[in-house]
């Protein structure tokens, strides 16, 4: 039985379960998705959806005719603050505001349900459409953190991008 976290008229946030674990896991592995996350294993999704690591969720964006479109992945990492790690839109509905609107009702369900104090993000610099996604929707660029991955033989910066509760509009 699926749980809606919350939803509008468009789309909804649900609790990811087992039978998601290969959407996510295709979704990381999509070329237009690879290079811009850091990928995790079976292992690290199934024991997030089981429910093993209480401070994170999993959670499925849905279309109203229950397809799914994309997937977040998030943690308490306090009593204070969510830290987005995965924000992911699937492969044929790109630029169609799709991101937006989950992105708003993930905000929506951080600020106005769960009435956390702050949300934030990190992205690598050179995901231009993260970046322009975060900034639109009101987030505020706090760091730059330099060469702070190793991918392969190259070092990559990330931007670390966060919103406080009174910056919530919705």
């Amino acid at each position: 039985m699926s749980i809606i976290l919350i939803e509008d008229d468009r789309l909804a946030l649900r609790r990811a379960e087992p039978i998601d674990v290969d959407y996510i896991l295709e979704l990381q592995a999509d070329p237009e998705n690879a290079p811009y996350i850091i990928a995790y294993d079976r292992e690290f999704h199934q024991t997030i959806i089981d429910g093993d690591d209480p401070n994170k969720l999993s959670i499925i964006v849905e279309d109203k005719d229950g397809a799914r479109v994309g997937y977040f992945l998030i943690e308490q990492n306090d009593e204070l603050s969510i830290e987005m790690w995965h924000m992911i839109i699937g492969r044929g509905h790109k630029g169609q505001g799709i991101g937006h609107r989950a992105l708003r009702l993930l905000k929506r369900w951080v600020f106005e349900v769960l009435k956390w104090h702050r949300m934030w993000i990190d992205c690598k610099d050179f995901n231009w459409r993260a970046i322009h996604l975060y900034s639109s929707e009101g987030f505020r660029q706090e760091a730059l953190f330099r060469e702070a991955l190793r991918v392969g033989d190259e070092y990559q910066n990330l931007i670390i991008f966060a919103m406080l509760e009174r910056e919530y509009q919705p």
